[in-house]
């Protein structure tokens, strides 16, 4: 019983940061974007603007909680972690629905009042390349990919000498999913753990790294003042919270390899030290995002008053306002539209295989957890 009060716990919390980032989601640029339409200065208060905004959220407010009721209904009858990974998935399809329909909406308001006829067709690029991915701190992804490695080595060394079964799964009461270590898939799911824990810490040590080294960058909306401080920020600010991140994921699947492999017993203590490690790689993400918010907010006041916007309109560009997709552009991966971080160019292989392989392991992830009543 703690155990699922615990999780409710969780839930509601991840449940009410997931809303209030919906809430804020245009709060996360300087460019002048509303739903992922960039739209001028002098329209972003007009009433019809102000209506879908408001729209907007009284939608995600509703189906948000018709999605918690109904959590809450399949979650009383099937305890399981998994339930708890579609309702995640659903928050955040809720998300994207609800900013694709005002997305739509927004933009027969650009084409009743005409606003991209302001468009000046010209293209700002900072072309400075500067040292930036030379000059970015990365001890803390060290850290991160030593801790997965010596988890993938203990495993390894201890694959042998396993008793027959093993527990691969546990509870805040201990554990409650064991496999046969004597067996191919047995061996097979112990040794998954800590791959699993060197594939997140090299997909964001990489993630920062590319993100460092796209220096060219092209200003399409929002003062150019704020937009080369916005620059500066992310470039420090994605690297220090990816870093931290995958430390904690790290941390996390360690423990799980301590235990799985019999080094260290399920106790109170080690129970604690698990729960805290897990509400920190949660929460952590929600906090950056808040801070993010502020710091948007920050730089947008910051800005010289009397400089000028710019707006050059490539909503075109995006599909719902989300999905960059211009096969013009040889970019393969372009900063995110809405948000923080990297998106791929849906428009070439690339991003198509990306996009085809997410959607693959969001579903295979739910897959596998049912299968082995995880």
């Amino acid at each position: 019983m703690n155990e699922q009060i615990i999780l409710l716990f969780l839930v509601l919390i991840i449940t009410m940061l997931i809303l209030w980032q919906s809430y804020r989601i245009n709060d996360f640029n300087v460019e002048g974007l509303i739903f992922g339409v960039r739209v001028p200065e002098k329209y972003r208060r007009e009433s019809r603007v102000i209506s879908i905004i408001k729209n907007y959220n009284k939608r995600v407010l509703t189906l948000t909680a018709i999605c918690f009721i109904l959590f809450i209904c399949a979650f009383y009858f099937i305890q399981k972690v998994y339930i708890i990974i579609v309702y995640s998935y659903l928050l955040a399809f809720i998300n994207l629905y609800s900013c694709y329909l005002a997305n739509k909406k927004l933009k027969i308001v650009k084409k009743n009042i005409g606003w991209e006829k302001k468009s000046e067709n010209k293209v700002y690029v900072q072309i400075g390349k500067g040292n930036t991915s030379r000059n970015l701190n990365l001890m803390l992804f060290y850290v991160a990919v030593a801790i997965s490695v010596l988890g993938f080595l203990i495993t390894i060394s201890r694959l042998s000498s396993l008793p027959k079964m093993v527990p691969v799964h546990f509870g805040i009461n201990g554990p409650d999913n064991w496999v046969d270590s004597t067996t191919f898939t047995g061996k097979l799911q112990v040794v998954m753990l800590p791959l699993v824990s060197m594939i997140c810490v090299f997909s964001m040590f990489f993630s920062a790294k590319i993100q460092a080294k796209k220096d060219n960058t092209r200003f399409n909306g929002g003062t150019l003042s704020s937009l080369i401080l916005k620059k500066s920020f992310l470039n420090k600010s994605m690297t220090q919270m990816l870093g931290i991140i995958s430390i904690g994921v790290s941390l996390m699947i360690l423990y799980g390899v301590l235990l799985v492999v019999g080094i260290m017993k399920f106790n109170d203590v080690s129970n604690f030290i698990f729960i805290v490690i897990t509400i920190g790689v949660i929460f952590f993400p929600m906090t950056y995002l808040i801070y993010s918010t502020k710091k948007a907010n920050q730089l947008k006041s910051d800005s010289i008053s009397d400089e000028k916007e710019i707006y050059n309109d490539d909503d075109i560009n995006y599909i719902g306002g989300i999905f960059y997709h211009n096969p013009n552009d040889p970019a393969n991966i372009v900063p995110k539209r809405i948000g923080y971080g990297l998106d791929f160019n849906y428009a070439h292989i690339l991003g198509k295989a990306a996009l085809l392989i997410l959607v693959a392991v969001l579903i295979g992830i739910i897959i596998i957890m049912a299968v082995f009543n995880i």
